[in-house]
C-alpha cells in the first residue's frame, strides 16, 4: 500500500515538545534528501565553473554518438528543464514530436491502482504516436460528474509511476515526459522530479504567483523566478560534482526517509532508504 505517502498525522508528542514548522506543510517532496559527494573540497563550483555546466536537455533519442545522420538531428533542444506557459503550449504543438496530455487526478480511494491506471495511460499514448507526454494537474476534471476524480496525485509519483511503466516497455529514452503542475515550487522540488526521469517542469502556479507579486512587471518576475531555479539546480548538481542535466537526470541521488519497502521497490527502485515507513 502506499500509506506511507499520505500527510503524516499531527504528532502530539509530550508536553512542551516542539514541532518543526515545515510538518504543517509536507508534501511527498520531503521524503528524499539530497545526497552529496563527502571529499574535503568541493567538486565543483557551480559560480566559478559555470562555463563547464549545462542545463540544456533534449526530447528524443540522440541514438549512436559515434554516427552521424540526419536522424541525429531529430530532436527537441531545450535551453532549460524550467518551462513557462508559453513554452508548454509550444512543446504541445509540434508536428513531428505529438503530445498527450495524461491528467494526475484520482478519486481518492486507492492510489497504487491510480499510479498503474497513469501509467497504462502514457504506455497508451506513446504507442498511439505521442513522442511527448504530459503529466498535467492543471485542469481538474468538469464538475457535477459523479464520483469525478478529484484528488491530486502527488507529481513525483506520478513521474515515477510513468517512468516505469516507459522504461519496462522500452519506450523511455525515445519519449519526453513533462510536468505540468501546481505542486511544484522550490529548487528541491525540480531537483527530485529531474532526478527520477523528468524531462522538463512547468510549475504553472509558481509562474502565476511570482506574476501576481510582481504584477508591475509580470515577464520580469517569472524570469526572475526561472533564472533562480535554475542557478539553484546548478548548486545542487554540484554536490555531487555532476556539471550537466543530462547526468543528473534518472540518476536517483537521493536517500529515501520515511517511506515504506515497497513504495520504494515499486517507484524508486535505486534509491537509498535509510529509515522505515510503513508498507
Amino acid at each position: 500500500c502506499l500509506r506511507a505517502a499520505a500527510r503524516p498525522e499531527p504528532d502530539a508528542g509530550r508536553p512542551g515538545q516542539d514541532r518543526p514548522s515545515a510538518a504543517r506543510d509536507f508534501r511527498f517532496f520531503d521524503f528524499f534528501h539530497q545526497l552529496f559527494a563527502q571529499v574535503t573540497n568541493p567538486p565543483i563550483d557551480p559560480i566559478r565553473e559555470e562555463s563547464v555546466m549545462s542545463i540544456m536537455t533534449y526530447i528524443g533519442n540522440r541514438a549512436n554518438i559515434l554516427d552521424e545522420t540526419p536522424e541525429h538531428a531529430r530532436l527537441v533542444k531545450m535551453a532549460r528543464p524550467v518551462l513557462t506557459d508559453g513554452e508548454m503550449s509550444r512543446i504541445r504543438n509540434i508536428a513531428e514530436f505529438p503530445a498527450a496530455t495524461v491528467p494526475t487526478f484520482f478519486d481518492g480511494s486507492d492510489l497504487k491502482a491510480a499510479l498503474n491506471a497513469l501509467g497504462r495511460r502514457a504506455l497508451d499514448a506513446v504507442r498511439g504516436g505521442a513522442k511527448i507526454v504530459v503529466l498535467s494537474d492543471r485542469t481538474p476534471p468538469a464538475s457535477g460528474a459523479a464520483g469525478a476524480p478529484r484528488h491530486r496525485i502527488p507529481a513525483l509519483l506520478a513521474v515515477a509511476a510513468a517512468n516505469k511503466a516507459l522504461s519496462d516497455a522500452g519506450v523511455r529514452p525515445s519519449t519526453g515526459v513533462v510536468v505540468e503542475s501546481g505542486e511544484v515550487r522550490e529548487v528541491h522540488h525540480f531537483a527530485v522530479l529531474l532526478g527520477f526521469g523528468a524531462t522538463a517542469v512547468n510549475p504553472w502556479l509558481a509562474l502565476e504567483t511570482v506574476s501576481e507579486i510582481g504584477r508591475a512587471d509580470p515577464v520580469a518576475a517569472a524570469e526572475n523566478y526561472v533564472t533562480a531555479v535554475c542557478k539553484g539546480l546548478k548548486k545542487i548538481f554540484s554536490k555531487m560534482g555532476i556539471s550537466t542535466l543530462r547526468s543528473y537526470r534518472s540518476a536517483k541521488i537521493f536517500a529515501a526517509v520515511g517511506l515504506g519497502p515497497n513504495v520504494v521497490r515499486d517507484y524508486f527502485a535505486g534509491s537509498l532508504r535509510r529509515s522505515a515507513g510503513s508498507s
